[in-house]
């Protein structure tokens, strides 16, 4: 900390090599030498805050060459993943707030440096993604301050503007552009994985409770919202798994209800912003219809149940409308009140889709001639016994029967005619 400037940037240096070399030294947890067997609980590695604190000292010291150094450092760590999550997040919100400073105007180098590690850093691993979308908004609050901050100096130059700002956030943020979730079919199109699009949910959650919050004022609100309207959710499911739609559906029901609260409350201030705030819930309404359409289909599965082919999507005012489907074949019972005219001249023509049913296999069932009326005597007897629905059914079945014969019927009666 005392040290020449020179000797600064050698040990900043050689304490990242070392660190790279040996990453074993920046576990999360370590074990305690002073626990007992029966408390042996690990604890917070030592050597954590102390390397957090001396990067982030050299980053926003007032020499270039060090802050350089000191930011190639870092960026070194978080790329390996040799930090843990708590230290990356704390120095991810020092450089976002340092490349939009429009003090490092005066040092290009560190400004290319950002420009280059920030993307990289983001789009190469989605948990990457994941840690920038939890600093996102804390990042637009301390953004706000600087601003603020600016504008009370009128010797320093302004600050970038909300809109690019908010771009900057949405395309780090966005998990399509990370490596390994995005793949092109054979077809030629792209297609993402389910889990690309966390990191945009998790922000939209992130900023409309913290829009909603009686605390957040009317300056930082506007770049929440204009925010949102650049997120990717998408109004279908790109899950092949019932599991992972469902278990999605759980985190879209929690984004649904604050957009809902975000509508009714008005918090917008413009039309774009209510625009934004419309076209999230409408997206989210059709997806959660999805993901209730999946839930029913795994319960009826369950429970050994048929679930009905119509669903009605949440937010809409759509009738059910009952389907009857007919079930081919002769056994199967058939309701009266179905029937309609047919009870009428029961004696008389069967309709052709009944007949054709009742055939057991290639000519072996013919239409040509009543059989005995002994054994129509015999049905109706039986029928009688039977209930008015059962009846019915077996009254056309019966009735079909007796224009059956058999094919040595055919034969013998073709040979008699010869003769």
């Amino acid at each position: 900390m005392k040290g020449h400037e020179s000797l600064k940037e050698i040990v900043l240096q050689v304490l990242a090599d070392v660190l790279i070399t040996h990453p074993q030294l920046l576990t999360a947890t370590i074990d305690d030498p002073d626990a007992t067997a029966e408390d042996a609980e690990p604890i917070v590695n030592p050597r954590l805050k102390p390397v957090t604190k001396i990067l982030l000292k050299a980053f926003v010291s007032d020499s270039h060459r060090l802050s350089l150094i000191a930011c190639e450092a870092a960026s070194k760590l978080l790329l390996l993943s040799i930090l843990p999550p708590a230290p990356t997040a704390e120095i991810l919100k020092v450089f976002v707030s340092t490349y939009f400073d429009p003090e490092t105007a005066a040092n290009p180098a560190l400004r290319q440096a950002l420009s280059y590690f920030l993307p990289v850093f983001c789009h190469s691993k989605l948990k990457n993604a994941h840690i920038m979308a939890q600093m996102a908004v804390p990042i637009v609050s301390k953004l706000l301050l600087m601003r603020e901050e600016d504008i009370e100096e009128e010797d320093t130059d302004e600050m970038v503007s909300w809109p690019v700002i908010t771009a900057h956030l949405a395309e780090w943020t966005d998990g399509r552009k990370v490596v390994g979730t995005t793949e092109l079919g054979l077809d030629g199109k792209t297609s993402t994985t389910a889990e690309a699009e966390e990191p945009h949910v998790q922000l939209a959650i992130a900023a409309l409770e913290r829009a909603l919050t009686s605390t957040c004022t009317k300056d930082e609100r506007k770049p929440l919202l204009s925010l949102l309207g650049k997120l990717h959710i998408a109004s279908s499911s790109t899950s092949r798994k019932p599991e992972e739609s469902v278990e999605d559906g759980e985190v879209l029901n929690v984004l649904h209800e604050l957009v809902a609260e975000a509508v009714e409350s008005k918090i917008g201030t413009d039309a774009t912003q209510r625009n934004a705030l419309e076209k999230l819930k409408i997206t989210l309404t059709k997806r959660l219809g999805e993901v209730e359409l999946v839930t029913q289909v795994q319960d009826g599965d369950s429970d050994g149940t048929v679930t009905p082919d119509h669903t009605t999507a949440v937010g809409t005012d759509a009738t059910e409308v009952p389907a009857i489907k007919a079930q081919q074949g002769i056994d199967a019972p058939i309701d009266s009140s179905q029937l309609g005219d047919q009870d009428e001249d029961a004696e008389g023509e069967v309709d052709d889709t009944t007949m054709l049913a009742g055939m057991q296999g290639e000519g072996t069932r013919m239409p040509l001639e009543f059989e005995d009326e002994d054994g129509e005597d015999d049905d109706e007897e039986d029928a009688s016994e039977l209930p008015s629905t059962q009846e019915s059914a077996l009254t056309i079945r019966r009735k079909v029967q007796t224009h059956m014969v058999t094919e040595d019927d055919i034969m013998e009666s073709l040979l008699q005619s010869e003769l």
